[in-house]
């Protein structure tokens, strides 16, 4: 039984850990209460989740609701009832398992066709494959799979996928990678129809647009292994807004250039709202975040190493800015008081974040700063500095573009 108790009241929930069948149909949650309360479903589950129309009225012990059918892999959700002021009381967690899910085995690579020839393939949803694929296996299901949504390829045993291997893929679009492999190669799931995808802890590197592009992408977890991600990995992912990093991360670059009048950052053109930068990251190339236009905040670890934060001027081809985080309109907080170490931040970095109203930095030594880094920032933006550095920083010429510098304890 879980239970909260509170100034006003207390609620006790029977189970607040529901484990569904596939099949669906109605679930009843037990609990007791004297508080008033509300049920807030998540949104992205509101498709198969939902209150039952008979559960009568908020008072009563037992609420009802109704699970729709599942033939995909299994999926969760938490529903939390609210008091009056949106504060959780409490939280009831949802597990609904797999429906039909198909499940093979392949011994010998390329015989994944032999291995389907008796199913009705061409009209599988959900398939688990285990054993060894090569890159026939992999054109047999870019291919003559075009129902296939979730695919789970965690126990296939390779290191890296084949070229572009779903490159604009029309149907997978729940992905479980494989557990041993170590790259993700360039372009490898450029403008496909992912929605979401599960790395494994073995993946060092993330190539050259690896998953840009993919425009259904809302969330994505970088794990703790990745030590790079290279230019335009995630460019024009135009749903994702959220980009975590494993605990313990090893990341060093996030990476980003340009050439002629296009960049090709790492998150370039993401709706980030809001990013945590890995201790472990040294450099953070051009554009990394340009035309991040949802990203209010960004703030580095604790005994954070960076080193470099990129810029660049294109005046050849059509006057172009190349900061890495410039013109982000909605930037408002920039905290680096845990960056200790930094030596120099680019040309037109932070150009044009006309709302940036505070920015810490860790650097006793005020970074060099290349022209026009903090041009077109808030005029009545706040720079916080290490104690007794204020007067270095004032002196420092780009630094003063901030209408006020004083010490972080300040």
């Amino acid at each position: 039984m879980a239970s909260l108790n509170c100034m006003q009241g207390q609620i006790n929930i029977a189970n607040n850990s529901v484990q569904t069948a596939p099949a669906g149909g109605t679930q009843e949650v037990r609990l007791t209460t004297n508080l008033d309360y509300t049920i807030e479903i998540p949104e992205e589950a509101k498709s198969w989740l939902s209150l039952a129309p008979e559960t009568r009225a908020m008072r009563d012990e037992t609420i009802v609701f109704t699970v729709a059918a599942n033939e995909g892999i299994q999926r969760f959700a938490t529903v939390a009832l609210k008091d009056e002021q949106g504060i959780t009381l409490q939280t009831i967690i949802f597990r609904q398992l797999g429906g039909v899910c198909n499940e093979v085995h392949i011994e010998t690579k390329g015989e994944l066709e032999k291995v389907l020839a008796d199913y009705d393939y061409a009209h599988i949803e959900s398939l688990k494959i285990t054993g060894v694929l090569n890159d026939v296996d992999f054109l047999f299901i870019y291919r003559m799979m075009p129902d296939l949504k979730n695919l789970d390829i965690a126990e296939v045993n390779i290191t890296a996928l084949p070229t572009q291997a779903f490159y604009q893929s029309k149907n997978v679009e729940h992905l479980i990678l494989p557990n041993t492999l170590t790259t993700i190669g360039k372009e490898m799931f450029y403008q496909s129809n992912l929605e979401t995808v599960i790395i494994p802890a073995n993946v060092e590197t993330i190539e050259l647009s690896a998953f840009s592009g993919c425009r259904a992408l809302t969330s994505i977890e970088i794990p703790a292994s990745v030590e790079t991600i290279e230019k335009a990995a995630f460019q024009g992912c135009s749903t994702l807004a959220t980009v975590t990093f494993e605990k313990g991360s090893k990341l060093k670059t996030i990476g980003g250039g340009y050439y002629k009048s296009t960049g090709y950052g790492a998150f370039s053109s993401c709706p980030i709202t809001s990013i945590e930068i890995p201790t472990s990251v040294e450099t953070i190339e051009a554009v990394a975040f340009k035309g991040c236009s949802e990203l209010t905040t960004v703030i580095f670890e604790k005994d954070s190493k960076l080193k470099t934060i990129g810029g660049g001027y294109d005046d050849v081809y059509d006057d172009t800015q190349n900061g890495t985080f410039c013109g982000l309109k909605k930037l408002m907080t920039v905290d680096m008081s845990a960056c200790t170490r930094i030596q120099s931040i680019g040309k037109y970095a932070f150009y044009e974040d006309s709302e940036l109203r505070l920015f810490k930095i860790g650097t006793i030594i005020p970074p060099v700063c290349v022209d026009y880094a903090f041009d077109g920032i808030n005029p009545y933006s706040v720079l916080k500095v290490p104690s007794g550095c204020a007067d270095a920083y004032k002196d420092a010429e780009e630094w003063k573009n901030f209408a006020s510098i004083t010490g972080l304890d300040e």
